[in-house]
């Protein structure tokens, strides 16, 4: 017998404290994954775990360090384990990429955590002073199944400090076997032994690698050699002070030479240099570390939903969908049906999958966009879309833009609104990435058109959870800006008529719903 978990199926939680980069890893998580939610500057590992249980609504949690810039397509696996493992009190642990010396393992990794496990331990800070394996870690306390494959990789060189004190936090940690401080070096587990020798040897040639070097070595020399109170290790506040009572104000020059001195009392090689470290990186010192009794695997196909581009006499529609499709053969098309509504409709039930890409026929998607968004099975009603970029005034935002809709509402949707996001649910999700350039501006025609919708919907307000002000500063640029790009001035005219338009009719549905009738728009075209 055997037990599945399918990792997009629990909560993710950012944990920082006080990491430099930790606000520009959020921002890089949230494009991967928008649903994460986020603990920071709680004091204490114990608390600010018990911080992310309290936070989750999932049986399990996915927990993402502050350093950790992870690959989205950690979502994608499914574990399997053997019947015969408690999985109620077994963390699951991905290995991490260290910037600084390469090492790959759990340090800084992934972990999904039992909420319950979670809730109920008492660790660092909060742990029994009698009890050394849950004193400072949690890969003693807890059980740890340690998974081969990365999806992570952990930036603990963003500042001095952030360098120096990741590299004493591991000089310590690893001269500890189940929390208890060897008698020799040579006593602990060969891979720790090894992984602390590269620590203390191996990244000078990265920025602030010098510093981690030096951290581990000191961790080391005091954990070792010294009386002094290595739980104290797990206190950032006591770290930081140590931090700028011995290292801030050393040079690199100071710190290599601590490093020579530090050296002859550990029996340690002097730090590598840049070229020497750049070489032992090149070897492979990263062992495999999963175990029999799991395995993981990428179910990549569940979570590539449909691609489907609309197609309606666009002139680059040809050029367009054939970029589409070599880029991502799974692509298929609408063409030529008439109604936006009626084409989304005939788009969704050519999908196969619960929700469906869209892609309108003007777009050209950008080189670093590659439909793989996965939605929390919770979230599969909601309307996602992604930002476009206007080829006449520059203007980024959801117009135009690629959309990732629920197929069954989608075939449901209400036809009677002007707006037809807002037809499928009332439940939205903008999601700030680029997603392509939307270049409606390959004729007079098509120009004005695009524009004339696009801001009588905009004056009119049609869109639902519509921000005044934003809205206002978007229908002037539309109808200001970009007279000498190709077609602009068409665009221009057509956003001044739209805007008029939409003023004039404010909450008359009929008079609005003629914006998606492209006959209608020709013959208003043609009048002008």
């Amino acid at each position: 017998m055997s037990k599945e978990f399918k990792i997009y199926e629990y909560d993710v939680v950012y944990l920082s404290y006080d990491e430099p980069n930790a606000q520009a890893n959020w921002e890089d998580l949230l494009t991967k994954i928008p649903y994460a939610k986020r603990v920071h500057g709680v004091k204490g590992s114990d608390a600010a775990h018990k911080a992310v249980a309290k936070l989750a609504t999932t049986p399990r949690v996915s927990v993402i360090d502050g350093d950790a810039v992870i690959d989205h397509k950690y979502l994608h696996q499914t574990l399997v384990l053997d019947d015969s493992i408690d999985d109620s009190k077994t963390v699951f642990s991905w290995p991490s990429k260290n910037i600084i010396n390469g090492l790959l393992y759990g340090n800084g990794g992934i972990k999904c955590w039992p909420v319950q496990a979670m809730l109920d331990m008492k660790t660092h800070e909060a742990a029994d002073p009698n009890d050394p394996m849950t004193q400072v870690d949690f890969c003693w306390a807890l059980n740890y199944m340690a998974i081969d494959k990365s999806y992570s990789i952990i930036h603990n060189n963003t500042s001095k400090l952030q360098a120096w004190r990741a590299g004493f936090r591991e000089g310590v940690k690893m001269c500890l076997d189940n929390g208890i401080k060897v008698d020799e070096l040579a006593d602990l587990n060969i891979g720790n032994l090894n992984r602390l020798k590269i620590w203390m040897t191996t990244g000078i040639e990265v920025n602030n690698g010098i510093w981690a070097i030096l951290g581990a070595r000191q961790g080391c020399y005091k954990t070792q050699y010294t009386n002094w109170d290595f739980t104290q290790v797990r206190d950032f506040d006591y770290l930081n002070e140590l931090y700028k009572s011995t290292i801030e104000q050393m040079s690199v020059i100071d710190a290599v030479n601590e490093c020579k001195t530090l050296g002859s009392i550990l029996s340690i090689c002097e730090p590598f240099t840049s070229e020497q470290s750049k070489f032992f990186k090149t070897i492979e010192f990263n062992p495999d570390r999963q175990l029999k009794t799991i395995h993981s695997f990428d179910t990549i196909d569940e979570y590539e939903y449909d691609i489907i581009m609309i197609t309606y006499n666009e002139l680059n529609a040809e050029e367009n969908w054939s970029n589409l499709k070599k880029r991502f053969p799974r692509a298929k098309r609408v063409d030529g049906i008439k109604g936006i509504h009626n084409a989304h409709v005939a788009a969704a039930k050519l999908a196969n999958t619960k929700m469906v890409w869209i892609v309108d026929g003007d777009a050209v998607i950008a080189k670093n966009f590659n439909f793989d968004y996965i939605v929390h099975p919770n979230k599969m009603d909601w309307v996602y879309v992604w930002r476009s970029k206007n080829p006449i005034n520059d203007l980024e935002y959801g117009f135009g833009g690629v959309k990732l809709f629920p197929r069954d509402l989608t075939i449901n949707m209400d036809m009677s609104k002007p707006d037809m996001t807002t037809s499928i649910s009332t439940k939205y999700k903008p999601v700030f990435e680029v997603s392509n350039i939307t270049n409606f501006n390959t004729d007079a025609f098509s120009a004005w058109r695009s524009a004339f919708r696009e801001c009588c919907k905009l004056a009119s307000k049609v869109i639902d959870r519509q921000n005044d002000e934003e809205t206002f500063n978007r229908l002037e640029t539309w109808c200001t800006v970009g007279a000498d790009r190709p077609y602009g001035k068409y665009a221009i005219a057509g956003a001044i008529q739209g805007r008029s338009y939409g003023t004039l009719n404010k909450g008359h549905l009929l008079a609005l719903s003629k914006i998606n009738n492209f006959d209608w728009l020709k013959e208003k075209f043609d009048d002008n």
